[in-house]
């Protein structure tokens, strides 16, 4: 947690007792946990479900219960108001229908997977991160169902989600950039009010699968099988969420406007070939989507030139990885050849915050090689 957060707790027929909670405490059914202006918090549950609130939210959780030997459980949470993300758990992966999450307008359907959002008393926006049916990581394609009294919608794509007002029925919209860039904003904003300059990753690591994956490598290493212990677990998710740079996605790279230019001199370069350098220079427009220039000027013992061939030029249909790859031969001799790259990576609380570009050539006469990398920030 961080900044003012309050936990409200009360058996049926007491008076409600409110206190400020403490980051690592237990929380019990029922409990009400609220966070004030420039405050936030994170609650993890033992089948690893993380739910993430911002400033001035409500998260509750009414029921859990969970089986650790076959995966199996319900949980059942709700969402008074405010920012929040969520990456379901076991339960959820063993059988999606028995988590669900309620607000005042909706109530969600989750079918193991990353979904934040943003609630209000009379409206709800409700986001799925990921990871959706195309995607590129390996992962069960997940989705959500937000049900009003007025009727259900399904989503199962990345950027894309639920709009509800009160009264009308719910409809599955694109979601805007601004609007992930400000609830996800408000997600990682810190005691104070500093706030990151956008979402905090990519769709699936804005939703908080950086967490889970952190959480995954924390339970592989310290071992936790009780309770008591992941007050530590959840402090140490906390302190290195997003710290660890992830690979960007082409819809990731589309959530940045605005233009870039991008320049670095004598990268090193070393291998079984000996060593040299690169310059390397990157034009972008990212409001058209568009690599406006690239260029590699290579230093090597295969030979000097300058090649431009890292493409294509335009990204705004692209999928997968926001990576571009291109090869040439040096010099135009016959056996030496140059890879470059360029990508993109998550860092930092902001979508495609590094750009990564590397080279490596090849003689395969020899079969000796010299290669070098770099990082810019954007």
């Amino acid at each position: 947690m961080r900044g003012d957060v309050q936990l409200a707790s009360g058996q049926v027929g007491a008076a409600i007792r409110q206190r400020p909670a403490k980051s690592g405490e237990q929380i019990f059914l029922g409990d009400r946990i609220a966070s004030g202006s420039n405050s936030g918090m994170q609650v993890l549950l033992l089948d690893e479900t993380t739910f993430t609130v911002g400033a001035d939210s409500q998260v509750t959780i009414d029921e859990f219960v969970y089986d650790p030997r076959s995966g199996n459980g319900k949980v059942a949470a709700s969402i008074g108001k405010g920012v929040f993300r969520f990456v379901s758990g076991k339960v959820a992966q063993n059988e999606p229908r028995n988590m669900t999450v309620r607000t005042p307008v909706a109530v969600i359907g989750v079918r193991g997977t990353a979904v934040w959002g943003d609630i209000g008393e009379d409206r709800a926006i409700i986001a799925l991160a990921g990871p959706g049916k195309e995607n590129n990581s390996g992962d069960k394609p997940g989705g959500i169902d937000v049900t009003s009294p007025e009727g259900t919608v399904k989503a199962d794509r990345p950027g894309f989600g639920a709009e509800v007002i009160r009264g009308l029925p719910p409809r599955v919209i694109p979601i805007p950039p601004e609007t992930a860039q400000r609830v996800l904003g408000a997600l990682t904003r810190r005691s104070g009010g500093a706030t990151p300059p956008a979402p905090n990753g990519n769709p699936a690591t804005q939703s908080g699968q950086s967490t889970a994956v952190a959480l995954e490598d924390i339970l592989a290493g310290a071992k936790v099988e009780k309770a008591q212990t992941f007050g530590e677990v959840a402090r140490e998710i906390a302190s290195n969420e997003g710290a660890t740079p992830q690979q960007a996605s082409f819809d990731d790279l589309r959530l940045v406007t605005g233009t870039g230019s991008y320049f670095v001199t004598g990268v090193p370069m070393s291998g079984t070939g000996g060593s040299g350098s690169y310059n390397f220079s990157l034009g972008i427009n990212y409001g058209t989507r568009q690599i406006t220039s690239q260029q590699y000027d290579l230093f090597t013992p295969y030979g000097t030139m300058t090649t431009v061939q890292a493409g294509p030029s335009f990204y705004s249909t692209l999928t997968g990885q926001a990576r571009f790859t291109g090869s040439t031969t040096i010099n135009g001799g016959p056996t030496a050849t140059a890879n470059v790259f360029f990508k993109f990576l998550n860092a930092n609380g902001s979508p495609a915050s590094i750009i990564q570009h590397g080279v490596t050539v090849t003689d395969s006469s020899t079969g000796t090689s010299v290669s070098g990398s770099g990082s810019l920030p954007r």
